[in-house]
């Protein structure tokens, strides 16, 4: 009867403890290529502006009203702005529409800032 007594205490320990792990710990989306921790949903948009190491990206925008904007007037600008950091800058051409996937964690400033985990180039320009 002590044997029986131990066990469930020892099963009902193996049972309960996984559960007192943060979950904050694991990623949302695994990369297979690189194995960084990608965010899971993706930012679309235009690139209006290149600051060596940052991408600006901009949500919300056609490629028409790209070509009247100013990237140093946010001011006017009510959709989503993102300053990325990317390992490769000169690779990118403002006009481009991409989708970024982020690592880490995004600086809730205006425009927000945020490390590229991945990018895809949608539309290159003409």
């Amino acid at each position: 009867m002590k044997k029986w007594f131990y066990w469930s205490i020892i099963l009902a320990f193996i049972l309960i403890m996984p559960g007192c792990g943060g979950s904050d710990t694991l990623p949302l989306v695994r990369n297979d290529v690189s194995g960084d921790n990608l965010s899971e949903q993706s930012i679309k948009g235009y690139i209006s502006a290149i600051n060596a190491p940052q991408i600006l990206v901009l949500e919300d925008i056609t490629k028409e009203q790209l070509e009247d904007f100013d990237p140093n007037d946010l001011s006017t600008y009510h959709g989503g702005a993102f300053w990325i950091k990317v390992k490769t800058p000169d690779s990118f051409k403002i006009g481009q529409k991409v989708e970024v996937w982020t690592v880490g964690p995004i600086l809730e400033s205006y425009p927000a800032q945020a490390e590229a985990g991945k990018v895809e180039i949608l539309e290159d320009v003409d």
